[in-house]
């Protein structure tokens, strides 16, 4: 009895640092989306994901501290979409934490990367939003050789920042599609860009 004790708290501890990662098996194919990066859109798009586009769940990748992403979330979703975003704690440049998140089986993938704002602000948000981008197009490709005719594109979409020059400087956020339908080219354009 106490070793499933023990079992079940440190299932518990695993699930609440988003350590827990589930297999293929587990997961609805093609009832899911994904979203890479826990900055200030990542409401938005997670409600919209849930409602919008009807998936069962979203799976929310990111390096922030999970409960307090979680603390966050649950400020802004109502209890049943909560239950329905799963955390995994992860790298999104890490070839392995990508193989993890089944993107062939998603129904869309959304790169935002972590906080652009204040104290906290990644500093090199686009560039790693662009090696994320090559290893989900590389993860893609290798499905695609796989199914053959049966793959299906993945639309994704990737965020990048930039310093837009207008009097003062201010952020501006932009969220530019791209679609992986011809991986050729997208890994291409995404080797030639890290160069």
């Amino acid at each position: 009895v106490s070793s499933i004790i023990s079992w079940i708290e440190r299932q518990k501890e695993q699930w609440k640092y988003g350590d827990i990662r589930y297999a293929l098996k587990s997961l609805p194919k093609d009832k899911y989306a994904i979203v890479i990066g826990a900055n200030e859109m990542a409401v938005s798009i997670i409600k919209g994901l849930l409602h919008k586009h009807q998936n069962d769940y979203v799976i929310l990748q990111t390096c922030s501290e999970v409960p307090e992403v979680r603390e966050v979330l649950s400020a802004h979703l109502s209890e049943d979409e909560l239950d329905r975003v799963i955390c995994y704690n992860a790298l999104r440049h890490s070839e392995k934490e990508i193989e993890q998140l089944h993107v062939a089986y998603a129904t869309s993938i959304h790169i935002l990367g972590e906080t652009t704002i204040g104290k906290d602000a990644e500093t090199a948000h686009d560039a790693i939003n662009m090696r994320c981008l090559n290893l989900i197009a590389r993860e893609l490709y290798k499905h695609k050789a796989k199914l053959g005719n049966a793959y299906t594109k993945k639309p994704c979409r990737v965020m990048f920042d930039y310093q837009a020059k207008k009097g003062d400087e201010q952020m501006t956020e932009k969220v530019f599609p791209a679609r992986i339908d011809a991986l050729d080219n997208v890994l291409a354009f995404v080797e030639e860009t890290l160069e």
